[in-house]
């Protein structure tokens, strides 16, 4: 290994040489599963175009304790309704505050940082997580090395902790987050790419409803509510299932619970299968949000990305306190979705767009009215370009 002060580190890219595929580094983290399927949409589309990229969680496989610990812990602070979690993230949304944090954090992150570029080397290093954002930025300008870019994946929010004046980019959803970023001291260029979703959202979009119904063993004449808990499985939902069992309307559940585990046995255990098909983590989700007639869901940025997409009408239950609130006024704004916190509102909801074809076909049509299915594809267009553009610094070197 060499020294911490050798910055030779990505010195490969100073080696003129024969063009090679452009490598791509995605810097994600699971905190839920936003980011990792933000980076893996853009990454998918990157590899269509003959580059090659690599993700790797920076908080889980190289930051020292206790940032190799978040990953494991956030589904810990969403406990009790994210109220912990909603009040540390509006705290830190400050740049004057986090200028000392970075000060007094950059000894003991450099390391780390200068290891993962070490260990991963790239003409373009993509980080969609906020936490690592100030130290692999610094280190890959101090070591002369590729350009980073930020890939923010929140819909609404510039959060202040995405913001390093080293780095050279920003890829974002909306409007709103560029201008919080502007507010925030951004000085580089932002670009409005969209959130970006897999390539498959769009491509099922025109597949009939009881093709993908026949092939995930729904019945045809029954609607179908999806209900989708989180990345990590958050929300208790025991009161609305019972609620919707209890409804006049019939409907085929299905609850996805994610990567929660105890909350699938806790539901399986307590409801079976008799009536509602409990999943954990499906890789098929597109499929089964285009076999639905309603989502329900909480407000995640990317499930709601996705299901606008979709065109599918959405219904949001709940959301993590600070973070997500805001994509729930900007859904209504639209008129895209409806806001049912209560579990009989929730039913009450489901019955109106199950019942009123005007109501359904107007959120389908205002969902695909804000939806953005090229967001993934625009990404990745500017990272190929800013790969082009350091084309000097391109090799076959790989060592």
């Amino acid at each position: 290994m060499k020294d911490a002060g050798d910055f030779s580190i990505l010195a490969f890219h100073q080696v003129p040489a024969m063009k090679r595929a452009h490598r791509f580094l995605f810097l994600p983290s699971a905190t839920g599963g936003g980011h990792i399927r933000a980076s893996r949409a853009v990454a998918d589309e990157l590899e269509r175009q003959g580059a090659e990229t690599v993700i790797v969680d920076a908080l889980k496989d190289y930051a020292p304790w206790p940032f190799s610990t978040v990953p494991d812990g956030y589904s810990r602070m969403l406990f009790w309704g994210g109220i912990v979690y909603g009040w540390v993230f509006k705290l830190l949304d400050h740049p004057r505050l986090l200028e000392p944090i970075h000060r007094l954090l950059w000894p003991w992150l450099r390391h780390s940082a200068r290891r993962l570029l070490r260990e991963n080397k790239a003409d373009v290093i993509i980080v969609s997580h906020p936490l690592p954002v100030n130290a692999v930025a610094r280190v890959a300008k101090e070591a002369g090395g590729p350009p980073v870019v930020g890939l923010t994946v929140d819909l609404m929010i510039g959060h202040a902790l995405n913001v390093s004046p080293d780095v050279d980019c920003y890829l974002v959803a909306t409007k709103s987050v560029c201008a919080q970023l502007r507010d925030r001291g951004v000085r580089t260029k932002i670009h409005e790419t969209g959130l970006p979703v897999a390539r498959e959202f769009e491509e099922i979009s025109d597949t009939p409803r009881h093709t993908l119904r026949r092939e995930l063993k729904l019945k045809q004449e029954i609607p179908v509510i999806l209900l989708m808990t989180g990345g990590v499985g958050w929300g208790d939902i025991d009161d609305l299932l019972n609620e919707m069992l209890g409804s006049e309307i019939a409907m085929q559940i299905v609850v996805v619970a994610g990567g929660n585990e105890s909350l699938r046995d806790h539901l399986l255990k307590i409801f079976g299968e008799t009536k509602i098909r409990i999943l954990g983590y499906v890789e098929d989700i597109h499929m089964w949000m285009r076999a639905a007639d309603v989502l329900v869901t909480k407000a995640g940025p990317n499930t709601i990305a996705e299901a606008l997409v979709l065109g599918i009408p959405q219904i949001l239950t709940h959301a993590i306190p600070v973070q997500e609130t805001p994509n729930i006024s900007w859904i209504l704004e639209a008129e895209a979705g409806i806001w049912a916190p209560d579990p009989g509102d929730c039913v009450d909801a489901i019955t109106k767009i199950l019942t009123d074809d005007t109501l359904a076909e107007s959120l389908r049509r205002n969902a695909l009215r804000i939806a953005r299915p090229d967001a993934a594809k625009n990404a990745a267009n500017l990272l190929s370009q800013i790969a082009e553009a350091a084309s000097p610094f391109v090799s076959e070197n790989k060592t």
